[in-house]
């Protein structure tokens, strides 16, 4: 992986610097998911197709609660009207680089699109990651939409409910691995030194 170093101004003033404490907060929250703790996500799927036999799947996701954690600890970066939705976060200490580096904060934020939209067709059928992340959140994990209820039991009937599940934490998880890349690089702007993050 290609390292780039980036100046940033210290000097961020107090709205902005509160909100960068407040993405600390939270992604020392998310590291602290059992999902996340010990650097493995304990999800695995693999798929086995021989002629003349059906699909074999076979997905190993964590307990439900584990699963619960993370993605609730995941939310504060991926849905856009928070205040740590992890592109505004980019942008805002994208303000502060000297001398300013767009292209840096570009593929960061190229990254996490990417991370989100990772896309599959079944039967002819596309389903990105970010489908699946919308579908999980809002008809089952964080409210309960009757639309995308109908879209993600539609969706667990082509995948099956455990590859679908599958899909959406490998996506979580990737993502939540570039949010604490990033944070890791920033965060002596708003820690004090010594401070382990």
């Amino acid at each position: 992986m290609t390292q780039v170093l980036v100046s940033i101004n210290p000097d961020i003033p107090e709205p902005d610097l509160s909100q960068l404490r407040l993405f600390h907060d939270r992604v020392v929250a998310l590291a602290g998911t059992r999902l996340v703790k010990g650097g493995q996500s304990n999800i695995n799927a693999s798929l086995r197709l021989e002629a003349g036999k059906d699909l074999a799947r076979q997905v190993v996701l964590p307990p439900e609660e584990q699963v619960a954690q993370f993605l609730m600890a995941f939310r504060f970066f991926y849905m856009k009207s928070e205040m740590t939705h992890f592109p505004r976060i980019v942008n805002l200490v994208s303000r502060y680089a000297a001398p300013p580096a767009p292209e840096v904060f570009r593929s960061i934020k190229a990254r996490w699109e990417h991370s989100c939209s990772v896309q599959l067709r079944i039967n002819g059928k596309p389903i990105s990651s970010g489908k699946l992340i919308d579908l999980w959140f809002n008809a089952h994990y964080f409210h309960g939409e009757q639309a995308k209820r109908e879209q993600l039991d539609g969706m667990n009937a082509l995948l099956s409910h455990d590859l679908s599940k599958f899909m959406l934490l490998d996506a979580v998880y990737n993502a939540s691995e570039i949010v604490r890349g990033f944070h890791a690089g920033i965060g002596a702007l708003f820690v004090p030194i010594g401070t382990e993050i």
